[in-house]
């Protein structure tokens, strides 16, 4: 029986991950997707890069890929101003 409660939790994430990316604004940092109690997640979205088959998420030029820590829901939006490096920085 604990298998089977095993197995009912890996559909959902799976499914989450293959929905297509929701559009991020340019201030979000968090994820705002619904969870069990329909409290938004607030996982931190990073940088998502995709390995292998370029071809498996179509992402419009000067988009970026952001997957949600917690429960890898899949957004895409502008880059955040902060990750880029800054020119001004000398080491």
């Amino acid at each position: 029986m604990a298998s089977d409660s095993i197995d009912e939790g890996t559909p959902v994430e799976a499914s989450r991950q293959s929905l297509p990316p929701k559009h991020r604004p340019a201030h979000q940092t968090v994820c705002d997707e619904p969870g069990e109690k329909d409290d938004p997640c607030f996982g931190h979205l990073k940088r998502f890069e995709v390995a292998g088959d370029v071809g498996a998420i179509a992402v419009p030029a000067g988009e970026a890929l952001f997957r949600c820590n917690r429960c890898y829901r899949l957004y895409q939006g502008e880059p955040m101003a902060f990750l880029r490096p800054s020119p001004d920085r000398s080491r």
